[in-house]
């Protein structure tokens, strides 16, 4: 291992996206909450 203690901290920065596909019947089951498994 490779001792990293002494190292200054560093400013990051992380963007992220994602892209969700379903059917158009299950969107509109998510969004009048008709989903029997709880919070979507």
């Amino acid at each position: 291992m490779v001792e990293v203690g002494a190292k200054p901290e560093t400013a990051r920065l992380a963007i992220a996206s994602g892209l969700v596909t379903m059917a158009p019947a299950t969107a509109v089951a998510v969004r009048s909450g008709k989903i029997g498994k709880g919070d979507v």
